[in-house]
């Protein structure tokens, strides 16, 4: 009987090696979950920070569609304007170069009148001479 107490006694010293083994082995299982979960939680925080920073470009780029869609339509109202624009302006200059046209034709006849005023008054002179 002291036999089997002593084989009872080594088997249970055995487990409790085998136990303890496991024992520390789950520990540094334990440590290595806890580091991965520690690494996990600054991924997830990381991970956050990257969202709201993805979110607030979103918004950014939202707004900048608007501007652009809204500057758009306005560059599209300039054009429009510019058009009417260069419109009147080739009007005008044609009205310009017309003016042009009839001020020349206007300095003629009235050359052409001073011419005729002087020789009446000179020959008005010589009448007068003779009278």
């Amino acid at each position: 009987m002291e036999n089997t107490l002593k084989q009872i006694l080594l088997e249970l010293q055995n487990l409790n090696q085998k136990y303890d083994n496991l024992e520390r082995r789950f520990d540094g299982l334990e440590q290595r979950f806890n580091g991965l979960e520690r690494r996990f939680d600054g991924l997830e925080k990381r991970f956050d920070i990257q969202e709201k920073r993805l979110n607030n470009l979103e918004k950014r780029v939202e707004s900048l569609d608007e501007k652009v869609e809204s500057h758009g339509e306005l560059l599209h109202q300039l054009i429009n304007i510019v058009g009417n624009t260069n419109s009147h302006l080739e009007e005008l200059v044609e009205r310009n170069s017309i003016l042009e046209e009839k001020q020349i034709d206007h300095e003629k006849i009235l050359e052409t009148l001073s011419l005729r005023s002087l020789k009446q008054e000179a020959e008005i002179s010589a009448i007068k001479k003779i009278i």
